[in-house]
């Protein structure tokens, strides 16, 4: 979005900034201000920060820079009611508070600035020892140039030139010449806030709107941070929790860690973090000098380093073996990381043991930096659960960086991703650490016959073949390597012990790689050709597979020259297939290429965009056949035209010839009064590639389309049946794939063409039936103008609509105005759709009853319920598809779904819940929910004697040594509406479980069901158990019980075979997915029980629940 060159009063309302800020909106430019009316649609109290002795303790949203200290803490009580604040927040330098339960409501804290430096900084007094001034910014919004931008924080390192500026030491200067704890350019309410000033002018107005650092420092006693533990920030937050002397934080470390967008830079507290996720920076360096090993959250990097330089004492982090996580070091000025020189290992495991969906190790803008220094190094772990492998980058370091052979050698071992690779370049240096011998490729005749590393691009040919045998003790060659041509050779066991060819350079010529490729077949990982000088993919054309695990790419991005690829072996490629951005691309010749998604794979669905190349680019039907061929296979861009048919093809036929015999036809199919005594011809058709239109005819059937499967356009609808009176009977009972389905059925007179609602097509509307077809989509959004009132008249008469309802930045309320709609019928694939509605609180139709729609409610931002009580999904009659999915996430942070809309959503097994974020409703005794059978809320308590007899249970089942000897009384449970957890317990077996049925968590910090540290647990068996759904990546843990339950993997089967036969990664034993699980068993070897993570796992476990209770 650009807001720029309007009125120079223009500003926005806190209404406009708070949904810009809660939905992440990205500018460009951004030139505006914050308006001075304090009145707001919604009715909420806004109110500008001034005395806080004199303000109002209503005050729901507050404008200013909110600081709290010595001076006003006595009334920081009268910020209890505060949800937003537009400008900063900081509390420091209190005396007397213990606490900042005042902030308990807190959701968000938004920031613009324009008039100056973007930073609105608070001067604060660092510890008497330091005698220096940090002048703390946090403002995000705006980006000053060449800085760097993250995670809702500015840094202020840029150039010496700025009043604020880094030292020679690597400390922050004191700004503006203000002394500790007074004003410096702007003083009110009796608190110090100094505004940091700067010589630059030129603002770039770039970067995304994000909640800002939460800054808490210099409470001499403070001890209590219980208020941020049910903080949930909706873009990234940094907290800065420092010299606190009083505060243990480490309870909101466990939580923040595996939470999404918290990021925490605390040192300095009773209690701090540990080694977890740390940030080094000159004044934090000194509280890291223990740590063997660092491990990040699960969003979060394990260790980001910035600001420092030569002078700045790293030495503490030469203890550190283990980096498990991401490693950032940016704007810095050291020449190498040799402070690093003892890590081992780079790992992926969070603290709960859990591999994070990606890794990294983002090396970027240090000017000085010529070397790493890694001579340890020995493994970079990818990410196990779906081989994503850790992401490398370098780039704009200083120009003569460069890797060493061992350093390279390890990254390409361990199978690492580089990007920006011509940024790194390999040392001129033969040394190594492991004392193995390095040589130069030159005269081969000449070379020492001992070299085991060679640096260059190695040629064997008819001049040098008689000296090969020097090559016999090479195992690594950094650069290429080329044999061709030789005369005597019979065989190539000279390179017996070659192990490895690795170049950071990419200038091979196409015969070249021809001949390198020329004996592969299969390729297990993903193939990317970006950026490439290369006209076709040819060199490649002996390769017939491609396997990604579906998660990996099949790419061809940006290659000015390519203007085919060329693949006619290739037949089966189990990855996303993307194809864009290559100008002169007109041709794919991938007539053998099917995507075919794994089974087996964590992820069973792949998807597929060929998008931005030539404006010539045709596919061929066989090719668009083949990609549409497996249901799994998600085709989201396609090429605009099909080439033009094989004339030679006998059964293949134009649509405007149509012929008996055809299976495939080519164009639009028109069936009307005209042609309908023709249409036995179709009988044999199977595809259509192009539209179906059925139009004004007197058919009474259309079986003679019985064997139809697809219908694949790429630029309209595909199919249309209007107009007809005598039909009586549609379906279509093959059709598996078909790009957007028009409602096969229509009454005379009640279809609405125009899709769009608004004031112009309003008069056009059907009002007078009861059944409604909409071509494309019933679409009301930011178009559609007519009150609520003139909807409601519009629709009134509606209670059948067929085709999409899609309903998208729009003004209203809520949907009351289709209160009258029973049914709609999209055929299983249309949408269901209500998005981004800033103002829609509800949806509101209770007299909906079936939708056979793909569903998706997401980014209402004010959208607390759904108030659908009678809405059950079911699949189409009128095709073969019967899988229906529902998305509903990132609407309001107070978005609830009740019991029974959820129980509705679970009456049949092909309603896929992809997505369900929030919570549930209602406790149980203010339900309106009636339950034949005795239903029990634990929302705030543990299982007890009391609750026997429960059959549905609302809230977290917690079963621990207290209360383990009342777990008989949970044999009448069939249902849980939250989590299962067995902790710790003496029980040998789950026998009390034999009824229950579903676990349905709506819980995004922990999984559905966990069985975890029951020493003498012997048996794990559900026998009825149905539904086990859970936001999380695996929805069931079993670990650290009797090892009995890891050498008989029918425990593992036998629950994940009740709640699934695809998603195999959701079912966890000792972190092993089932099969692994049957592989140990095999081998008769019992696994070792988790050791440090089990413990930490644990613990985060036993806090999360004792926090509800």
């Amino acid at each position: 979005m650009n807001i720029f060159n309007n009125h120079p009063d223009f500003c926005i309302t806190t209404n406009e900034l708070q949904f810009f800020a809660e939905n992440n909106i990205e500018f460009m430019e951004f030139w505006t201000e914050l308006c001075d009316d304090l009145q707001r649609k919604d009715g909420e109290k806004a109110c500008k920060f001034g005395d806080l002795s004199k303000m109002k303790s209503n005050c729901q949203h507050v404008i200013g820079d909110v600081l709290i200290n010595s001076g006003n803490e006595e009334f920081a009580w009268k910020l209890e009611n505060m949800t937003n604040v537009y400008g900063s927040l900081t509390v420091k330098n209190t005396q007397e508070l213990e606490n900042v339960s005042f902030l308990r409501n807190i959701r968000q804290v938004a920031n613009i600035k324009l008039d100056k430096i973007p930073a609105a900084g608070t001067v604060t007094q660092k510890p008497k020892e330091e005698e220096k001034i940090v002048v703390t910014t946090q403002t995000d919004l705006f980006i000053i140039e060449d800085e760097y931008y993250e995670y809702g924080e500015y840094w202020l390192a840029g150039s010496e030139e700025k009043e604020t500026n880094t030292g020679g030491d690597g400390e922050e200067e004191e700004a503006n010449g203000a002394e500790p704890g007074t004003g410096g350019d702007e003083e009110e309410s009796g608190s110090s806030l100094t505004t940091a000033s700067t010589e630059t002018t030129t603002i770039k107005s770039s970067g995304s709107f994000c909640i800002e650092g939460v800054v808490i420092r210099f409470n001499p006693n403070l001890k209590d941070d219980t208020a941020l533990w049910n903080w949930e920030p909706g873009n990234p937050t940094i907290f800065d929790i420092q010299y606190n002397p009083l505060l243990n934080i480490t309870d909101f470390c466990y939580l923040a860690l595996h939470l999404l967008n918290f990021d925490v830079n605390i040192y300095g507290n009773l209690r701090d973090c540990e080694c977890d996720t740390v940030r080094i920076e000159p004044e934090s360096a000194r509280y890291y000098s223990n740590c063997s090993k660092i491990m990040g959250g699960t969003y979060t990097a394990a260790l980001k380093i910035m600001r420092v330089n030569q002078s700045t004492d790293l030495s503490g982090l030469l203890k550190l073996e283990e980096i498990s996580g991401s490693l950032v070091i940016y704007d810095t000025k050291i020449e190498n990381i040799s402070f690093l020189e003892n890590v081992v290992s780079f790992t992926n495991k969070d603290r709960w043991n859990y591999s994070r969906m990606y890794n990294e190790i983002d090396i970027s803008n240090n000017p000085k930096l010529k070397r790493l220094g890694l001579g340890s190094l020995k493994a970079v772990v990818p990410v196990e659960s779906m081989n994503i492998k850790t992401s490398v980058k370098f780039t704009n370091n200083h120009r003569d960086f460069c890797m060493t052979t061992s350093e390279l050698q390890v990254f390409a071992e361990n199978d690492v991703d580089f990007y920006a690779r011509n940024d790194a370049k390999l040392c001129n240096d033969l040394y190594r650490k492991d004392g193995e011998k390095v040589c130069y490729f030159e005269d081969l005749s000449t070379m020492d016959s001992g070299c085991q590393h060679i640096i260059g691009n190695v040629l064997i040919d008819a001049r040098n073949e008689q000296f090969a045998w020097k090559l016999g003790n090479l195992t690594h060659i950094y650069g290429s390597f080329v044999m061709e041509g030789t005369q005597e050779l019979t065989d190539v066991s000279f390179l017996s012990n070659l192990r490895q060819v690795v170049t950071l350079k990419f200038d091979l010529s196409e015969k070249q790689l021809t001949n390198a490729f020329k004996n592969m077949k299969h390729l297990i990982g993903s193939l990317v050709v970006n950026g490439s000088h290369f006209k076709s993919g040819k060199f490649l054309a002996g390769l017939e597979t491609i396997n990604c695990d579906n998660t990996g790419f099949f790419q061809w991005t940006s290659n000015d020259n390519l203007s085919e690829i060329g693949l006619l072996n290739l037949s089966t490629v189990s990855c996303r297939v993307q194809i864009s951005s290559n100008p002169k691309l007109k041709n794919l010749n991938l007539s053998k290429m099917i995507p075919t998604p794994l089974e087996t794979a964590n992820y069973t669905r792949i998807d597929v965009e060929i998008s931005n190349n030539s404006p010539d680019l045709c596919i061929t039907f066989q090719e668009m056949s083949n990609m549409i061929h497996d249901e799994n296979v998600d085709i989201e861009v396609m090429p605009e035209k099909f080439c033009e048919m094989p004339s030679s093809n006998s059964t293949m036929c134009n649509a405007s010839l149509l012929d008996s015999g055809c299976s495939l036809v080519q164009g639009d199919l028109m069936i009307g009064a005209s042609n309908e005594e023709n249409v036995e011809k179709l009988r044999s058709v199977k595809s259509v590639f192009g539209s179906l239109t059925i139009e004004g005819t007197n058919l009474t059937s259309i079986d003679f389309l019985d064997s139809l499967e697809v219908i694949m356009t790429l630029n309209q609808s595909a199919i249309l049946v209007r107009f007809n009176e005598n039909l009586v009977n549609v379906s279509f009972p093959n059709l598996k794939a078909a790009d957007f389905i028009i409602p096969p059925v229509t009454v005379a007179g009640c279809t609405f063409e125009s899709s769009l609602v608004d004031s112009v097509t309003l008069k056009y509307f059907p009002r007078n039936c009861s059944t409604v077809c909409v071509p494309s989509a019933l679409y009301i959004g930011r178009e559609t103008d007519p009150t609520e009132k003139q909807l409601t008249e519009m629709f009134k008469n509606m209670k059948h609509l067929i085709g999409s309802l899609i309903v998208t930045q729009s003004k209203y309320k809520s949907g009351r105005f289709l209160a009258g709609l029973e049914t709609v019928d999209c055929y299983n694939s249309g949408y269901f759709q209500w998005t981004l509605n800033e103002n829609m609180t509800e949806i509101g139709m209770p007299n909906l009853t079936t939708v056979s729609c793909r569903v998706l409610i997401k980014s209402n931002v004010n959208m607390i319920q759904l108030n659908l009580p009678n809405l059950i999904l079911v699949e189409s009659s009128a095709v073969n598809s019967s899988l229906i999915d529902v998305r509903i996430f990132n609407n309001s942070p107070d978005f609830c779904i009740s019991i029974l809309e959820m129980t509705h959503f679970m009456t049949h097994d092909y309603i896929d819940l992809y997505q369900v974020h929030g919570t549930y409703c209602e406790d149980f005794e203010n339900s309106t929910v009636t339950f034949e059978k005795k239903a029990c809320d634990l929302t705030y308590a543990l299982w007890e004697p009391v609750h026997s007899g429960c059959v549905v249970v609302l809230g977290d089942i917690l079963i621990l040594p207290e209360n383990e000897d009342y777990v008989g009384s949970l044999e009448s449970v069939e249902t849980i509406f939250g989590s299962l957890i067995l902790f710790n317990t003496t029980l040998n077996d789950t026998d009390f479980l034999g009824n229950l049925k579903h676990i349905i968590s709506l819980s995004e910090d922990y999984p559905a069901l966990i069985i975890e540290n029951n020493e003498e647990l012997l048996n794990v068996t559900i026998p009825k158990l149905q539904k086990v759904l859970s936001p999380t990546p695996v929805s069931i843990i079993v670990n650290n019980n009797s090892p009995t339950l890891m050498k008989n993997p029918s425990y593992c089967y036998g629950i994940r075979d009740k709640v699934t036969d695809s998603d195999t990664w959701i079912v966890k034993f000792d972190e092993k997915d089932c099969e692994d699980v049957e592989k140990a068993a095999a081998t008769t070897m019992a696994p070792e029980k988790p050791s440090n993570g089990g413990g930490s796992i644990n613990l985060i476990f036993v806090l999360a629940f004792v926090l509800c209770l």
